[in-house]
C-alpha cells in the first residue's frame, strides 16, 4: 500500500479458531507467563504505565507453545508461511522473526506514539499484527492509531477486531494504541 500499511480481515478461514486462540492466550496469561512491558531494551529499559501499559509474552521458540496451545501454534505457522511467501515472491530476504503476544488490561492502558524500529536501532522491517478480540465494540477503545507518513498530523484509527491482520513498515509508520477499557489481545510478528 502507498501509505505503508495493508489490512486483511478474516485472515483465518475458520472464525472458531480465533475464539480457540483467544482461550489459549488467556490461559497463558492466567498462568503468569506474561511480564510487564518496558520501553526500550537492555540496560536502558524503563517502565511507566502512562506510556506503555501492556503485559507481554515473547515467544522466541514457538514450538514451546505447542503442547498447551495448538491453535496458537497453527497461527504462528501461518504467519511464518507469509514470511516465506514474501521471501519467494518479493525477494524480501527475511531470515529472522520475533513474536510477541500483548495483553492490554482494562482501565485505560495504552502505548504512546512510537516506531517499531529506528534507523540506528532495530532491524525490524515489517510489523504483522493479528487481533484476537471477539465482539469488540468501538467504545472499548484500544484502536491502533497509524499516523500518515507524509503528514504526521493526519492519522487513521484501526479497530482491533478479531481475525484482522494488519501489516505495516516498522521503520516508517508511527503508531500508538489508544486507551483500552476492556481486555485487549494481539499477536505481533516482526520480520527482520
Amino acid at each position: 500500500d502507498t501509505q505503508g500499511w495493508i489490512m486483511r480481515d478474516n485472515f483465518l478461514n475458520d472464525s472458531q479458531k480465533v475464539f480457540d486462540i483467544r482461550s489459549e492466550i488467556e490461559q497463558l496469561s492466567n498462568s503468569g507467563k506474561f511480564i510487564s512491558a518496558h520501553m526500550s531494551s537492555g540496560e536502558s529499559a524503563w517502565k511507566n504505565n502512562n506510556f506503555r501499559g501492556d503485559n507481554i509474552l515473547s515467544i522466541s521458540n514457538y514450538f514451546s507453545v505447542l503442547p498447551e496451545s495448538p491453535q496458537l501454534y497453527d497461527l504462528l505457522e501461518k504467519l511464518n508461511d507469509l514470511k516465506i511467501e514474501l521471501n519467494n515472491a518479493c525477494n524480501f530476504q527475511s531470515d529472522k522473526t520475533q513474536t510477541q503476544i500483548a495483553h492490554y488490561p482494562a482501565g485505560g492502558t495504552r502505548y504512546v506514539r512510537h516506531l517499531d524500529a529506528s534507523i540506528r536501532g532495530s532491524t525490524r522491517r515489517l510489523t504483522c499484527l493479528f487481533y484476537i478480540n471477539p465482539n469488540w465494540q468501538k467504545n472499548n477503545g484500544g484502536q491502533l492509531r497509524i499516523y500518515n507518513r507524509n503528514n504526521r498530523s493526519q492519522f487513521i484509527d484501526i479497530e482491533p477486531l478479531a481475525n484482522r491482520l494488519l501489516i505495516f513498515q516498522s521503520r516508517i509508520l508511527e503508531h500508538e494504541v489508544l486507551p483500552t477499557y476492556i481486555h485487549r489481545f494481539s499477536i505481533t510478528c516482526w520480520f527482520y
